[in-house]
């Protein structure tokens, strides 16, 4: 299965890529996440919002591991939601930087909506180890 996650929901499939249910997911976009956490809330009350904050426990626990799956983060350059915005980039992932559209317009920009066509069209990259019970071909 593959998985398109936007904002907080790609720190979720992170979370998830740490389980054993990370040798279903083949692939995971995560459009405008987080991924090294954000300073756009100076001083966050909420404990979500706390778990976003640069260098926060969470996000150093979980570092750059795909959990062996294909991940790709897609970030704006401009997104107000997201600072900085390099905080989007997700180490150990491919990432694709764009320019124009804000944190929600990731979602309604042709230009994103093409990468991640592009990105599920894409032949999958060949595993190193099969999930336990599964043929290769699977």
């Amino acid at each position: 299965m593959d998985v398109l996650a936007h904002s907080l929901g790609g720190i979720v499939v992170r979370l998830v890529l740490e389980t054993t249910v990370s040798a279903r997911i083949g692939r995971v976009i995560t459009l405008g996440t987080p991924h090294q956490g954000t300073r756009a809330v100076a001083r966050p009350f909420d404990p979500t919002l706390r778990m976003l904050v640069p260098g926060s426990p969470l996000l150093v626990r979980l570092g750059g591991d795909g959990g062996g799956a294909e991940c790709a983060s897609i970030y704006s350059a401009d997104d107000a939601v997201i600072r900085p915005p390099e905080n989007g980039y997700w180490p150990g992932a491919l990432n694709i930087e764009v320019r124009g559209p804000g944190h929600n317009g990731l979602l309604a920009s042709r230009r994103v909506y093409d990468l991640v066509r592009e990105l599920l069209d894409a032949e999958p990259l060949a595993r190193t180890s099969s999930p336990v019970g599964a043929s290769p071909a699977s």
